[in-house]
């Protein structure tokens, strides 16, 4: 009896076994069984490429400083294409692709950038634009270049009411037509009921001293003039002298345009502000939107302004420029 007992045990267990076993080899292959996935998640090289027209001049060096910093601080490898050509923004734009760059940002301030946007997108690599005023359907950073207009009359017109006029004009002074500035200065005193005109002066003068001459005769003749905004950087520094020369820089308040070693200088001589394009910010701004794209987040479109550089922030704009002439030698 103990030895049949000890069978029935085993041929039990045997049965089981065999029950379980097929169990199990039902279930493979079957409809509740879920299939393997087919997704595989794309290597990042954690490469990002700035494809930028080699023009040697500040701007640019500013605007790849701001790239190659704001990717070393977001941990990215940075590598700049320089281009001088159109066929040379071509092969650069390829050259970003075959060095599986994660993404790139694109330079558009030169020549048609259209044929390299395309190249990238066949190639399905993130990009962000730069400079592009197009409106087209690529992610882009761009600078308006008359939107600080508005801020540079109401400093204007702040300031000479704290000096204690109660009237006064505003001289946009220029080389070139300066309708457009003359039209944005008005239309932002008018709305803000400001009691100021303004005025232009267009320089006609082919050298500096005959330029000072008849920016000053006609100061002489527009005593009222408490504020001078000057649209480039040799108008800056013609304008400051001229009514340093007049003893008049407590008087009359001066906005000069360009980040130049002459128009840093000039705060020393009682230049009351600077224009500044935001060139290197719109390279740190384009890097993380980039960084964005190849991580998948939702991006848009942004358009900067140029900034208005006092006194007590100069110093931060002059830092920058200086490193940036440092490390590309300019």
């Amino acid at each position: 009896m103990k030895k049949i007992n000890s069978k029935a045990k085993v041929l039990l267990t045997i049965l089981i076994a065999m029950l379980l076993f097929s169990a199990c080899t039902a279930n493979i292959g079957g409809e509740n069984t879920p299939a393997p996935s087919a997704t595989v998640t794309p290597t990042q090289s954690g490469l990002i490429g700035f494809i930028v027209f080699e023009s040697q001049k500040i701007n640019e060096y500013m605007a790849m400083h701001g790239f190659l910093e704001t990717a070393e601080t977001i941990s990215k490898t940075a590598k700049l294409y320089r281009f001088n050509t159109q066929e040379e923004m071509l092969n650069q734009t390829q050259k970003a692709i075959d060095d599986s760059c994660d993404g790139v940002i694109l330079d558009c301030s030169i020549y048609d950038y259209s044929q390299a946007v395309q190249i990238l997108k066949d190639a399905e690599v993130p990009f962000v634009t730069l400079f592009n005023k197009s409106a087209d359907d690529n992610i882009n950073v761009y600078i308006n270049n008359t939107n600080h207009y508005a801020d540079i009359a109401l400093v204007f017109a702040e300031n000479i009411k704290e000096a204690g006029h109660e009237k006064g004009k505003i001289l946009i002074y220029s080389d070139k037509d300066c309708t457009e500035v003359l039209n944005s200065f008005n239309s932002e005193l008018t709305a803000y009921d400001f009691p100021f005109n303004t005025v232009c002066f267009e320089k006609k003068a082919e050298d500096s001293t005959a330029a000072k001459t008849e920016l000053q005769e006609f100061l002489n003749q527009n005593p009222d003039v408490y504020a001078i905004y000057a649209t480039n950087s040799s108008l800056t520094r013609l304008a400051m002298q001229t009514v340093e020369k007049a003893k008049a820089t407590e008087n009359i308040f001066v906005i000069g345009t360009s980040l130049t070693d002459t128009t840093i200088k000039l705060f020393e001589s009682g230049l009351f502000g600077l224009c500044i394009n935001p060139v290197n910010e719109s390279a740190v701004v384009a890097t993380h939107m980039l960084n964005d794209l190849i991580n998948g987040q939702a991006v848009e479109d942004k358009v900067l302004s140029w900034h208005i550089a006092f006194s007590d922030t100069i110093n931060k704009y002059a830092y920058i420029r200086d490193s940036a002439k440092e490390l590309f030698g300019g």
